[in-house]
């Protein structure tokens, strides 16, 4: 018996897939290097859109016809709806601030703390204390 490596089929399986990848490689990038490729693309894009705006079209026209609303006019009730939401909060907002009729102003509306204290009269009245007319009485 002859002494052989026994054969990797991994390592075949990896081969073939790396040089698979290459020539792939290498073909897509001559045909994407051309202008005809560009060409070709452009055109496919313009269809795809020109497609895209004759569906859209021919769904807006069948919805008409069926009495039912477009995506476009949902988003116009939506975007109506979120004006009419802002000026609901504006005017809640301005009621807020408005006095209660029989309600003083005062009360509405926050105040400052109140942190300054009157002078005191404790010299006076410690003075007062000891007096003897009022240790007496």
């Amino acid at each position: 018996m002859a002494n052989s490596t026994p054969t990797d089929p991994i390592a075949m399986w990896r081969d073939f897939v790396s040089q698979w990848e290459k020539s792939v490689n290498q073909l897509s990038n001559q045909t994407m290097g051309t202008p005809e490729f560009s060409g070709t693309m452009n055109k496919a894009a313009g269809l795809s859109y020109a497609l895209q705006q004759t569906m859209s079209d021919m769904l807006s026209r069948y919805q008409t016809a069926a009495n039912m609303p477009t995506r476009a006019d949902i988003s116009a009730i939506g975007e109506r709806l979120l004006a009419m939401e802002a000026t609901l909060n504006r005017v809640a907002a301005i009621i807020e601030r408005m006095p209660i009729a029989g309600e003083a102003p005062s009360t509405r509306t926050a105040l400052p703390p109140r942190t300054r204290k009157p002078p005191s009269r404790a010299p006076a009245a410690s003075a007062q204390a000891s007096t003897p007319e009022a240790k007496q009485s």
